[in-house]
């Protein structure tokens, strides 16, 4: 009686894991993934994802926990399966029906659509706040009245005195 015994071929590679997993956390890797779409998971609950693309075009897979689909932020559209927000600190899931009745979900900001501050809209202000600073230190300024600066007032000539 032989016992089998399952072993993985010498070439195949693991995926590694997401950011998201603690064990990468002040590893320095920006982007944890390796480009062979072969790669399988060590934990056999995550699933392999393409996480990102390379400069030269290639899928760059990783291993990430299973998770529901991100529900549409479209004002007129909704999702049809369960779903997440993209960025729950950001927007809030809420629940419709279609018009034969099934139930959809979608996002919305979390001040109402329409209503976010993000950073194109902070970015805006800074630059306009730069750009008034600018404006208002950069050119001359009159002098105060009666100030120390030169006086506006034209000097007579000296043959006017006598008219």
């Amino acid at each position: 009686h032989c016992a089998r015994v399952l072993q993985m071929p010498r070439n195949k590679t693991f995926c590694p894991t997401s950011l998201e997993d603690s064990a990468n956390h002040g590893l320095g890797f920006e982007n944890p993934c390796v480009v062979d779409e072969n790669c399988t998971c060590a934990n056999s609950s995550h699933v392999r994802e393409l996480v990102n693309v390379t400069t030269n075009g290639l899928g760059c897979f990783a291993c990430e926990p299973p998770r529901p689909p991100a529900c549409t932020e479209a004002s007129d559209q909704c999702t049809p399966e369960d779903c997440e927000c993209a960025n729950t600190w950001t927007h809030v899931k809420y629940a419709a029906t279609t018009v034969d009745g099934s139930v959809c979900h979608y996002c919305e900001p979390i001040n109402g659509p329409g209503m976010s501050l993000g950073r194109p809209e902070v970015m805006l202000a800074v630059v306009v706040v730069v750009l008034a600073l600018v404006w208002q230190f950069s050119g001359k300024k009159p002098p105060v009245a009666g100030g120390r600066g030169p006086s506006l007032r034209m000097s007579r000539r000296q043959g006017d005195r006598n008219r």
